[in-house]
Formats: structure tokens, sequence, C-alpha cells
């Protein structure tokens, strides 16, 4: 049932709409029937022959929602056609809902001609519709046009008559847009209905347009200021011609008078001289009794005038408020423009009630009156304009009496203002400095506040103190430091023509400005910088000027004003180019204002810097919307009759038109200094380099936003130096400060300003450690970089900057009574908190105030239990440390299901650290398209989930086959060696039975009792989602435990609107195409080069997911010859990558001649230009790969796609995503088609999204492409069997069987099998090289300790010796006997020392290195003083941070690093190790 208003006479609401009946009726139609009718085209509910909106308010909000639409509506609301309330009515903020009803006749008419495709009216939709014309598109016009006429109309045109024909033109419309006719009858009882009955909405809707119609009480409001202003200006007419009517009447009749009196006078004089005298007497006083009569009758009517402007001013005040803004100023009238044709004066308009006359006298010897020829006024922004028409004569001083009354109670007065009109006062060019060698060309008023009139003994000199300025390298104290930072800050932009780059500014008639002026310029040399947002008050602080030299040089004035204001330095032409934007007329005086304060400023700075330098200071006006003519009647303006250069107008923004400005101002330049100095004179440029560069620093001191722009900044996006999420993390005082931000937001861009903030205070206690979490990461030796340039920056002492560290998790506890698996590991809550880490650090350090800057944290980790306890660490050991976390851009949530049920991991309570936590919700490194591809590749992983098994068994059949072998274990939890990201040192290998590392270290032979429990520990670094993926695929086991992964991104918006000057591009191979052949190395040699010349950039990396795919990719670029590749992949070969390899990385990255092939973990918290990828998209780990390469890219992005291998397997997540950007035409695809011409001879085609086809060059085989190939199948064989070590490690049940098997304590040369076979040790090693070592170790497990080689070594020790890392691993699944030593007494860990890597030692558990590590050699040697004899640095370092005794002397009474044979390296790695 509906709510019914029935609007019955005598309400207050009934009498308003009674008093205007005909014109309520008429709105009332059009809000409800018109309103309706309108509705009912929007959604099609007519039948017609178009596709109408959706009427549900969920799928119409859908429908505007979409991208396209957005776009659309974002246009209308940006040109203002849409207003922000009627958008907020189509998109609600707060809801998902958009209901049609909500929107007004003129919204609905607007929605129609945007999106509803009916056909267009005949004259279009702005034209008023032909009678003829009887489409609906003609119906939808005439009814917006007749709501116009009712609204915009006046209510007293509302006559019957007029009634009528509006009435009739609505129903016709209402007819034409097919009305309902049931709605017809309605619409048709109102026209002799006074009493109206509407439905409770409609009359709401109906109530609010009639009394909140805001653009007719405008046009009342309008109306009635015309009436007023005219009324007021003919009184203001009549007053004065009555006054002057008054005064002229007076004083013809005196001057009768007097003329009278004195002929009677004459005539009289001799009679009777006396009574004359007294007659005259008594005519005078009669004669001023008449003046106060006139006197009194001028007062009196201009009372009566007053009292009149009182009751308009009333009524006024009565009807319309209108706040009145005043000026306030110490004189009364001040002088805004001199020249010798008019003055213009300026008084606050509340300061003056009546002026009654101006005058105006020459001051010499003698005063001579100056006839005023005209004098106009106008009122703008409360003050009075004064613009007086007269000839003056210079040099010469004039004053002004203005008779005025200040207000109305009080007494006529006279103010007397004097001016000086000096020599060439008007001229707008004038030669100053100290030599008159600087020339000002500029727009001058005559006023003593313009450059022209500025003038100055001495400027900034080099000696002067400064304030202290911090922007970029060096903190400068002096001019002299100022002047040489801001020529390295010069230099280092040189390359950036427009400062800020135009991308960063608004949108407005100053950016198009600088964009054309730029343009233009590019023709006249590069020898230029244009700056925009200049603000020279700052500039003015910066050089260190006290209040009163401030004073003197710039007016007061808000610094908005400057945002308008545009200088251009060229060097070139000598000269300083300042313009003013002026888009609002009413704002004139202070726009030029500006423009003589920033003028008068680059003089002062430049006064001693050009003493003896020609230099050109120029002002110009810019009117972007106005013609020449349209600028005579501005008062403030001194046009003289060649005004070109002068201003630039709107005819002047034509492009041919603007470079015939430019040229003609350079013209006039050159011209006027070619009568200073010769003709061939040469610039000095490194002074107005030196300037430029002043004016950039200042602009840096406080525009945050600035970029850090390298050569090429129009081609690619660099790290911004600061936005405003940064600068609050900055300068949030907090101590301790947890950062999450979004991938390429910039977090080690801020710890790294952070850390800049602690050097500033200078402090020899502050010790500074920047930490990388991820060891496999080059961040930290990137880290190492920067901070030294900082250093240097903020010019640290070289004893200070010993205090300045950056290193990796795994360097930073290397001397660490705990193993890093302790304190990080991703499937679970680590052991240790990462307190005891920065404890462990901070108790190295007890004299030093040590800051924590840590990157790349796990958020996972952070459970409420974790985070309480690191609480209790910040509150108690680090409450005056700095402490900042940089938290990865991605959370990880775990579920383990077994049996049905699901276990989820922990909840992440970030808050319970009680650190203070920070957001960056913006993408600032890279471009917006990566960005965009980034959002939806995000999207698609956070859609989904991914597993991997953590436990299986054997299915049935199996276990029937191993009844006999009691000592098999089914099950095998390995739960926490799992983790997705990072380095997952330490994975937990728990069994029933005796432990790997108890047979290991000897307690499987009868060391120790099988009872004793003990841990295994796997010491490699590496992901063993990469290994344990393929686990499930044995057919002989079934997975019953799996770990299921979802992830959760930051979200963020992109920082900047700079795109990819070249879309990514998608490479997918064909069929013909398999990587493990030698014909890849062509396909991808032509391939790459395609990629490297299309692109051209410097830093390219090419990311690659295995060893196999790196060393293929270094065979083709060496084939191509196109740039020198260079290996760094660590990661993928399960090594912990040494220091000196990180530090040849980054210096590798920076080098434009070389392509780096590494892999992602690699290149984690590093930046490329230029990102070459490989991807498989059947991988279930290369999305969140591919997310994290794409946001280490900052513009050009190449995806090489492998082809698949099981086309009938489902649609994968990279699949989803590619088809998305590939829909959003984000990227390019290409189609590889490889065709084999012969059996060396391959030719490749590309075949782009529209079917366009590009031939690339054939490419033939040669013998060492063939040798090279054969290398790389050997190495991913190696390779092959160390990941399926690894795995049997992890799954295979049947190694544990096999490590029962104890030693005899015998050693042999050769072994002898049950079949009578013998084989020596190069025999077994061959078998081991073909994986075949299972079989012959089950017939005799002796093997693996009893046969020796050459020196007496076993297999374990031959496998370091021979530098082969995968049988080692391998040999390690089997009981081995550590204790064991070669003929030299030489156990596994010296041999370590003679041939091998970390990586080996990596190897052993604690236990064996506890028992190894100090054993002698029957040469008393340690296993430390072979390494350091050997030069083996990183062992060394191992070994030190594992307990080895450094001070223990050898066979020949020395310590280990006093050795002849230890270079500077080893003995340095000693002398740091004792003095921590």
């Amino acid at each position: 049932v509906k709510d019914i208003i029935s609007l019955e006479m005598g309400s207050e609401f009934s009498s308003l709409v009674n008093t205007n009946k005909y014109w309520t009726k008429c709105v009332l139609a059009l809000n409800v029937h018109g309103k309706k009718a309108l509705l009912r085209v929007f959604h099609n509910d007519i039948g017609g022959n178009y596709a109408g909106l959706p009427k549900d308010p969920g799928q119409l909000y859908n429908f505007f929602n979409q991208q396209k639409n957005r776009k659309i509506l974002n246009k209308l609301k940006s040109s203002k056609t849409l207003k922000q309330d009627q958008f907020d009515l189509i998109l609600p903020p707060n809801s998902n809902l958009c209901n049609s009803n909500s929107f007004d006749i003129t919204l609905i008419v607007l929605l129609i001609i945007t999106f509803v495709n009916i056909p267009v009216p005949l004259g279009g939709w702005k034209k008023v519709p032909n009678a003829n014309d009887q489409s609906l598109a003609a119906f939808v016009v005439l009814i917006r046009n007749l709501r116009n006429l009712i609204l915009h109309g006046s209510l007293d045109d509302f006559d019957e008559p007029y009634f009528k024909k509006i009435w009739k033109n609505i129903k016709d419309c209402l007819i034409g847009l097919q009305y309902d006719q049931t709605m017809l009858k309605d619409f048709d009882e109102l026209l002799t209905n006074d009493k109206v009955v509407f439905d409770f909405q409609d009359g709401t809707d109906f109530v609010d347009g009639l009394f909140d119609f805001d653009e007719l009480k405008g046009d009342i409001k309008k109306k009635f200021d015309s009436n007023f202003k005219q009324q007021d200006k003919e009184l203001k007419k009549r007053l004065f011609s009555m006054k002057k009517d008054i005064l002229r009447s007076a004083l013809n009749t005196l001057n009768e008078v007097a003329e009278k009196r004195l002929e009677d006078f004459k005539l009289e004089m001799r009679l009777e001289r006396r009574e004359q005298m007294e007659d005259l007497r008594k005519d005078i006083e009669h004669e001023q009794d008449e003046m106060k009569d006139v006197q009194c009758k001028i007062i009196d009517d201009q009372r009566k005038m007053e009292e009149k402007i009182d009751v308009i001013s009333q009524k006024q005040k009565e009807k319309l408020t209108v706040p009145n803004h005043t000026l306030r100023t110490n004189k009364t009238f001040r002088v805004e423009k001199i020249t010798p044709q008019d003055v213009v004066f300026v008084v606050n308009a509340s300061d003056v009630y009546i002026i009654f006359n101006i005058q105006c006298c020459r001051i010499g010897k003698r005063r001579v009156p100056q006839e005023i020829e005209s004098c106009v006024h106008k009122v703008s922004n409360g003050l009075i304009w004064l613009q007086l028409r007269l000839r003056m004569e210079a040099p010469m001083e004039y004053e002004f009496t203005f008779t005025i009354m200040k207000n109305k109670d009080k007494n006529i007065e006279s103010i007397h203002e004097k001016i000086e009109l000096a020599d060439d006062v008007c001229s707008h060019i004038r030669r100053k400095g100290k030599e008159h060698k600087t020339l000002v060309f500029a727009h001058n008023d005559g006023t003593v506040n313009n450059i022209h009139q500025f003038k100055i003994s001495n400027g900034v000199e080099t000696t002067h103190e400064c304030q202290p300025i911090t922007t970029g390298p060096s903190t400068a104290k002096f001019v002299r430091d100022f002047y040489e930072r801001a020529k390295k800050y010069y230099t280092d932009h040189k390359s950036v023509r427009t400062f800020p780059p135009t991308y960063y500014l608004k949108p407005t008639s100053t950016s198009i400005f600088v964009d054309k002026l730029n343009t233009s310029l590019t023709k006249h040399g590069d020898q230029y910088s244009i700056l925009s947002e200049y603000n020279p008050k700052t500039h003015l602080k910066l050089l260190g000027l006290d209040k009163i030299s401030f004073e003197s040089i710039i007016r007061n004035l808000p610094e908005s004003f400057y945002k308008n204001c545009v200088v251009m330095v060229h060097a070139k032409k000598s000269c300083v180019c300042v313009f003013v934007v002026i888009d609002d007329i009413s704002k004139l005086a202070e726009n030029l204002k500006a423009l003589n304060n920033i003028l008068k400023t680059i003089y002062f700075a430049s006064f001693e810097l050009f003493c003896t330098e020609y230099l050109g200071i120029t002002g110009t006006l810019v009117f972007p919307d106005k013609e020449m003519k349209d600028l005579g009647h501005l008062m403030h303006l001194n046009i003289p009759e060649k005004s070109e250069t002068l201003f630039i107008t709107k005819q002047d923004f034509q492009e041919n038109d603007f470079e015939q400005w430019i040229n003609n101002l350079f013209k006039t330049i050159r011209s006027d200094f070619n009568t200073i100095r010769s003709k061939d004179f040469q610039s000095n440029f490194d002074l107005f380099h030196t300037l430029c560069g002043t004016l950039m620093t200042v602009m840096a001191q406080t525009t945050q936003f600035l970029p850090r722009v390298c050569e090429n900044d129009t081609d690619q996006v660099k790290t911004i130096l600061l936005n405003g999420e940064q600068i609050e993390c900055i300068t949030n005082p907090a101590k301790h400060k947890l950062i999450k931000a979004c991938f390429g937001s910039g977090k080690t861009v801020l710890l790294i300003e952070m850390i800049r903030s602690i050097l500033k205070e200078k402090d020899p206690k502050n010790f500074i450690l920047f930490l990388s979490y991820d060891p496999f990461s080059a961040l930290d030796k990137k880290l190492t970089e920067i901070l030294k340039s900082i250093s240097k920056e903020e010019k640290v002492p070289d004893d200070h900057y010993l205090n300045l560290k950056a290193m990796s998790l795994t360097d930073a506890i290397a001397d660490a009574e705990f193993p890093v698996s302790d304190v990080f590991n991703l499937s679970s809550t680590p052991k240790r908190n990462i307190g005891d880490v920065l404890l462990h650090i901070k108790n190295k350090h007890p004299e030093k105030k040590v800051h924590f800057f840590v990157d790349e944290v796990p958020c996972e980790m952070f459970t409420s239990g974790y985070s309480k306890e690191f609480f209790k660490y910040l509150n108690v050991d680090f409450k005056d440390n700095t402490v900042v976390f940089s938290l990865q851009s991605v959370e990880k949530k775990r579920e383990i299901v077994q049996e049905g049920r699901t276990e989820k991991s922990s909840e992440i309570d970030i808050e319970s650290t009680g650190m203070t936590l920070l957001k960056l919700t913006k993408t600032m490194r890279m471009s917006r398209t990566l960005h965009d591809l980034k959002e939806i590749l995000e999207k698609e992983i956070e859609s989904t989930s991914y597993s991997i098994p953590l436990e299986m068994k054997k299915k049935k059949e199996e276990e029937d086959n191993d009844k006999e072998n009691p000592t098999n274990e089914e099950k095998l939890d390995y739960v926490e060696s799992v983790g997705e990201d990072g380095p997952v040192s330490g994975a937990r290998l728990t069994s029933t039975k005796e432990s790997v590392e108890e047979e290991r270290s000897g307690s499987a032979f009868g060391n120790d009792s099988e009872d004793e429990q003990k841990s295994s520990t796997l010491t490699y670094l590496h992901d063993p989602e990469k290994i344990l993926k393929s686990t499930g695929d044995d057919a002989s086991y079934e997975v019953v435990k799996t770990l299921n992964t979802s992830v959760k991104f930051v979200d963020a918006d992109c920082g900047h609107d700079f795109p990819s000057e070249i879309l990514p591009r998608l490479f997918y191979f064909d069929k013909n195409f398999t990587f493990n052949s030698v014909d890849a190395i062509t396909t991808l040699s032509i391939i790459l080069r395609q990629c490297l010349e299309s692109r051209n950039e410097e830093g390219v990396a090419l990311i690659c997911n295995n060893i196999q795919e790196v060393r293929m990719t270094e065979a083709a670029l060496m084939k191509s010859k196109t740039r020198k590749p260079v290996v760094f992949a660590p990661y993928l070969d399960i090594d912990v990558p040494l220091q000196k390899l990180k530090v040849d990385l980054v210096k590798n990255l920076e080098n434009t001649d070389n392509v780096l092939i590494s892999d992602y973990r690699t290149l984690r918290g590093l930046e490329v230009s230029h990102s070459i990828i490989i991807v498989d998209e059947e991988d279930i780990i290369g999305p969140n790969l591919l997310v994290e390469m794409i946001t280490r890219t900052i513009t050009d992005l190449d995806i090489l796609v492998l082809p698949k291998t099981n086309k009938q397997s489902p649609q994968t997540t990279i699949q989803n995503a590619f088809q998305k950007f590939d829909k959003q035409k984000l990227i390019h695809k290409t189609i590889v088609k490889v065709t084999k011409f012969n059996e060396a001879t391959t030719s490749v085609e590309l075949q782009g999204n529209g079917g366009e086809t590009e031939h690339l060059e054939t490419l033939t085989l040669t013998d060492e492409d063939r040798k090279r190939f054969d290398g790389i199948k050997k190495l991913s064989k190696d390779n092959e069997q160390l990941q399926e070590s690894i795995r049997k490690l992890i799954t295979n049940v049947n190694q544990f069987q096999l490590m029962t098997n104890k030693w005899d304590g015998k050693r042999m040369e050769s072994v002898t099998f049950n079949d009578r076979a013998t084989l020596s040790f190069d025999d077994v090693w061959k078998i081991l090289d073909e994986n075949k070592f299972e079989e012959i170790f089950c017939q005799n497990p002796n093997i693996v300790n009893s046969l020796r080689g050459s020196g007496g070594l076993t297999l374990l020790m031959w496998a370091v010796l021979e530098d082969r890392f995968d049988v080692f691993v391998h040999l390690m699944e089997y009981p081995q006997d550590f204790s064991l030593v070669d003929v030299y007494g030489h156990n596994v860990l010296h041999r370590v020392g003679l041939n091998g890597t970390v990586r080996y030692l990596e190897m052993f558990g604690q236990q064996t290195i506890e028992m190894l590590i100090n054993r002698r050699s029957k040469g008393n040697n340690t296993p430390l003083h072979v390494a350091a004899w050997n030069n083996r640095h990183d062992v060394i370092r191992w070994l030190l941070a594992k307990g080895a005794n450094p001070e223990l002397k050898g066979g020949d009474g020395r310590r280990p690093d006093e050795h002849r044979k230890c270079d500077g390296v080893t003995k340095k790695i000693f002398r740091s190790f004792r003095s921590s």
C-alpha cells in the first residue's frame, strides 16, 4: 500500500503551491510524468529497436562500473558536464546499487545521450529539433528543453495562456515518448484538478525539486543584482549631475554678484568709501550665507540618496547574503601603474564611502594644475580601481588630491598622494647590473615594486652563509657550497628538459604551455631547461637572507600564485625567461606581483654570479584564452605599440604562431645584446648551469615528488624520490616501524632515506645495519654500494662509515650458536624469534647504539605468540634502538589436509608486535602497463590455491612385497621441510627409526646407543617446492597428506600514469620447438636477438627456472653475439652465493654490454630496465615467480612461453592471466613458428595479434653449438640426479632401511660380489656416475666406507676432490663414517679445505662438525690450516663461524694465517674475526 499525501489548502506548503499554481503544475508534470516517460525510454520499456539499460539496481551499477563506462563517466565529470552529486547517484561510494528512480530529468537525458543507442535527432543533440522530426530522440531533447524553460523562466510569465501552451508541449512530448495511456489520464487530471494527490516518493522528489532549485535561485539573484546595479548607477549619475549643476549655478551667481558689486564700488568710491566698504562686507556675508544654503541643500540631497541606497542595500541583505571580502593596507590609495599617459590607483572599498573630486598638479618651483582627461573606475574583489588618464612629463613629481568621505558619518576630507615620474619609467627594456651587462626585458608598470625600478648595490657573495641544504649529495652551509651542489644537481638532471617532467604536472593551462614551449625550444638547441612551480621565497630563505632584506626584494603573496609560473633557462641564448600563465584576469594584479617577485629574485641571485657576464632576464604574461584586443581595457597593463614579446595570447598558442613568438623573443634579445657586445660572443655555459641548478635545487627543497632522473627518463620509469606515504614513513617519529607495502612501492628506498636521516646525526656511537632476509638476493651488495654513495653525499667521516653495514641473514649470524633454519622457516613458525638475531648482532657491538633496517621479512612468521615474544624483545633489549622491518608484499595461508581433516596455519598478528604499522599503496618503480599486468596476475593467483604432497605411503600391493622388511616406516612426515618462497636451511626429516644424522656421525657404527634419538638437518639452501612438486609422480606411492597454499598480495594503485613505450610481449613457441634439443640454441638465439635489438635497453636480465634453461640461453646469446652473457644463478645451483660474486653481479647489472642470466631470487629487491622471462605455463610455482619478476622490471618486458607438454591438462593460473592480458590489449602476443630446413638450418617466423607476419633470420648450427649442447646435456643430467637425490632423501622410505646397515670396519681396494664380479674403485665411481650405485650397495653395504681409492680416499672424499656435488649429496644418503681419514690423516673436512666449497660443509650436521672441525692430520694440521693455505676464503669463514680454533698451531709451528701461501684476503678474514 502506498503512502498518500494530499495537498490541501491552508498549510504553508500548499499556500506556496497555490500562489504559483500554473508553474507548480508544470513542474509536477515534468518531475512525475516526464521523468517516468524518460525512464521508459532509458530502460526500453516501450519495446523499441535498441538496447536499453537494466532496471535492476545491481545490474545497472555493474554496467556503469565497467572499465570503459567508468572512463566515460570520469571524462564527463572532469569536463564538469556531470556534477559530483550526479556521479555519486550513478556509482554510489558506499553501495553497489544504482537506482535509476533517483535520477532527475537532466541526468536521465544525459545518460540516454551517452549510453542508450537510440538514433540521433536530425539536427543533433545540441540543437532544437525540427518541427517535422518525430523521432524518439527529438522528444527526449524537447522535454529537456521544456524543463530548462520552466525552471529558468520567470514565475511572472506563467499566466493562463502561457500555461496552456506549455502544457500542450509537455503532453506532445509524452505522446512522442510513447507514454503509457493510463498515466496520460492521470496527467490530464492535473490540468483541471487543483487538489493534487500523488505517490509519497514522487511527492518527495517534487518537494525537493520545488524548494531546492539552485539554478532558479541563481537566476533570481542575477536579475536582482542587475536591477540593483542599474538603480545604483542611475542614482550616482543623478547625484553627480545635481552636484555639478548646483556648483556651476552657485559659481555663476557669485561671479555676477561680484562683478556688479565691483562696478558699484567704483562709482560710489569717491562718495562714501566707508559706507561702501560696509556695504561690501554685508554683501560678502550674505553670499556666504547663500553658499551655506547651497551646501546644506547638497547635503540634504546626498542624505536622501543615501537613504535610498540604504533601503536597496537592506533589501539585498535580506534577500541574498553575499560575503564582502576586503583587503587591508596601510595607505589609503596605492599606486599600481605609472606611465606618461595614465596612473592607476587602488583603494579598499571599505576605506572610502564617496569620492567627490580628484585633482592633479605638477610640483616644481610652482604648482601647476594638470587636467585629468578621464577617470575610469571599477570594483573587483573588494577593491576600487581608478585609472586616471592625463599627460605627464619626466622627470617630474606630481601630486594627486582626492576629496572623499570615508563613511556616511564623517566629514569630507582630502587625501594627497605624490608620485614621481622618472626618466624612461615606462620602458620595458633596461640595462642593469654592476657593469650594465644584465639586460632586463619585461612588462613594466612603472611602480617601485617593478623589476625595472629594483636597485641593489651588492648581491649574494660566495662567502656568505646560506641555510644548510641537505637535498642531494652534499650539505651546503656557504653559498659557494650551494653553487657547487646546484651545479652537480643540474649535471645529474641535465637530460631532463622540463623539471619536473610534465607528466607529473596537473593538466592545466600551465602544463599545456610547458609542453608547447618545450616542443618549440627543441629547434633552438639542447642548452635549455624549463622549470615549473619555482618559488622565490624558498630561494631567498636558502640564501640566508634576513627578514629586512627579504621584504625589500619581494612583496608578500600567497604561494599558490607561483604554481602558474614557468622559468626557462637557455644557456646558448644567454637568457632566463619567466612566464606567468594567467587563466583568471581578475587575479592579474597578483600574477604581476608573482612575475616581479621571481624576476627580482633571479636578478638578485645572479647579481654577483654574472657580474662580468652578459645575462638577459625577460618577463612575459601568458593569456591562453584571450586575444590582444581583449587586453586593452585592463588597467594593470602597460601595452606598447609593439607588444608581441611581452605577451602571449590565444593566437600565439597555435603551433606555428607560438614558434614565431619564440623566434621573435630570441631575435629581440639578440638585437639588444648586439648593441652592447660583439656578435661572436660565446656564453659561459657553466654559469648558466650553476644558475639553473640553483633554481632546481630550490624546487627540490619543497617539491617532494621530484624524480631521480636518468639519461633516458622519457623512455623508462626510475625510482621516484618521495611521495606522501613515503614521507609519512620517514618522518614518523616511532622507533619501531613495520612497513607493509605492495610490490614496487619503494620500500628499499624508504629504508635508505631513514638510514640517511640517522647519518645526518653524525653520532659516532650509531651503528647502522641493513639486513636482507634472503641470502640468495644480491640486494645486500647493492645496498653496500648505495650506502657508500650516501655516506659520501652526507660527508660521513671514514671512522663513522665503518659503522654502516649491509649484509644478508646468513652472513649476520654466521658466528651464532644457532643455524639459519632456527630463525627462518617459511613452512612454520621458526624455532627462534627474530629478536634473537637482532640481540646476537647487538651483543657484538656493546659500545654502539645499533639501528636495524631489515628488508624482505616474511609476514607468515608473525603469529600471535611470535609477535608477543618479539614485543618483549623490543621493550626490553631494543627500547632505544631503531628497528624497522620491511615486510614481503605477499601473505601466505596454509592448511594441511589429511584423511578428511583440515588443519589451518596460525593467523598473522602483526599488531601484537607493538610496532607502528605504515602502509605504501602505490607502485612507483614499474610502468603503468606493467602495474596492470601485475594486478591481473595477482588476482588470478589469489583466486586459487596450489598443493604439494607432504606425506606418502606405499600402495597396498607394494606393502605386501615389503612385509619381510620390518624396518620400513609406512609414513614419512616432512612438513617442516617445505617452504614456498625462500631458503629452507635445515629442513627437518623425522623418522621413527634412527635418524640420518645419527648414522652419519658414527652412532650407527656402535659409538652411541641405538635408543638415543637425534634430529637430522639438511643444510642446503633451496626452495623445496621445486623438488617436492613432482614427488607424487611415483606410481607406487599415494599421497595421504597435502599442503595447500593460498596467497594474498598487498593491494596497490599505480602512483603515476607513465606507460611502457612498447607493450610487453608474449612469445609463444609452437609445437616444433623442443627445449632439450640442439636446435633450440638457434631458435633462442634468433628470438633473443629480436628482444634485445628492438628494445635496446641498459640493464637486461634473462630469468630462468632451471640450470638447463640457464645454459641453453647462454649458448644462444653466445651464438647471436649481440651482448655478452653473464651467468649468476646460485639459487638454481643449490648454492649460497659468495659475496664477491654478488658484487660482480651488481656491477654487471649496470653494464649495457651484458645480459645477466639469473633467477628470480637473485634479483629480489633489485630493479631491471628490461626483463626477459622464460615461463612454463604448467608450472604451479610459476605464477608467484612471475609476479616478482614483473615487479622487478621498470618498463620493458618480454616473456618466452614454452609449448605445453600435456595438451589435456586443465587451464592453469598463468594461462588465465595471459588470456586476460591479451583481451585487455596490455601485451603484444606473438606466435613463434619454427621451421627446420635441414638437419642444421632453422628459420623463425613471428605471427602477431592481427595476423601480420615477420620473417626473421635463418641460422645454422655449428660444431661449437653442438659441443656446447653436449656439455649442457651432461650438466642437466647431473642436475636431475641431484634433484632426484634430494627428493629421495625427503620422500623415499627405502633410504632409511638402507641406512641401518653397519660397517664392518675393514678397508678394501676392490670389491667382489656374489656373481664373483670384482670392481675396482674406478669401476664403482663410474657406476656412481651412472646412478646405479644402489644395486651394488644392497649386495655389499660396506662399500661406502671400506672401498678406498688413490691416497686412501673414500668415495665421499673423492666426490669433493672431483667437485661432484651431486654425487656427494647422493652418497650422503648412505651410512657414512665421518671419522675416516686418508693416508695423510685428512678427514673429509680437510678435503673440503683442499678442494671444496661451502656447499659441501653445509651438508654436515652440528654433531659431525664439532667432532671433525679441530681434528689434526698426520702433519698436525687442522681443516682450518688446510683451508687457509689454499686460500679458500668462504670455507675459512664457515669454519671460523662453526667454532674452528684460529690459534692452534700446525706442524710447522704456525697459526693457520701465518703460512707463506696465505694471501691478503685470508689474513684480513682472520684479523676481522679476532677483532670481533
